[in-house]
């Protein structure tokens, strides 16, 4: 019910936690969603102030982005977002994704997009695929295998440097708020500093 792609729209940037008015049925689905949510933030939160690592991945206008207490995690000190585009790993489509994470190393997946021959493929409307009519987001949910392979090998890294950091009673590396792209909803609209 966070998604911006769904139909019929069940939230918007100015009620991120339901439109005023939903029948019962599509209320309780933005519950359902609200409760995920607000349970992701506190994990997040908690792994956080314990020193551990959580990494939130979302499209780059994803509404869960704007709920209050993913805002919070955006304020805090450790964290940063960064943004990925699928055609930097190999796809013919663009398919911008942000992860809000706390790893030392996951600023790593950051790439410049690649130089276009020609436009990429449109991820809006409808194809058939093996004898359905699907919307064409569906086949590109799965990470490209690239991205897929470098987001272990950096989870791994960072795992690596934590367990070296508490063998030796030293403190936790975390990730530089410097290395954050930025809120992606907020940038765009101008509504907060590039590095919130």
């Amino acid at each position: 019910s966070l998604s911006k792609a769904r139909m019929p729209h069940l939230r918007s940037g100015v009620h991120v936690v339901g439109l005023p008015g939903l029948p019962p049925t599509l209320q309780a689905v933005v519950d359902s969603g609200n409760e995920l949510a607000m349970f992701t933030a506190r994990l997040c939160s908690a792994l956080l102030e314990a020193s551990g690592y959580f990494s939130l991945e979302n499209p780059e206008t994803s509404l869960l982005l704007l709920f209050p207490p993913i805002l919070d995690l955006f304020s805090r000190a450790g964290r940063a977002f960064v943004l990925v585009f699928y055609n930097s790993y190999g796809t013919l489509y663009v398919k911008p994704i942000g992860f809000l994470q706390n790893f030392p190393s996951l600023h790593l997946l950051r790439r410049p997009q690649p130089f276009r021959f020609r436009p990429p493929l449109e991820l809006r409307g409808w194809v058939w695929f093996e004898g359905q009519r699907v919307p064409r987001t569906l086949l590109a949910q799965a990470y490209p295998p690239l991205l897929a392979l470098e987001y272990g090998y950096l989870v791994a890294a960072g795992w690596a440097l934590r367990a070296a950091a508490v063998a030796s009673n030293l403190p936790v590396a975390m990730a530089d708020v410097l290395e954050s792209c930025g809120h992606p909803l907020l940038r765009t609209h101008g509504l907060a500093s590039s590095r919130i």
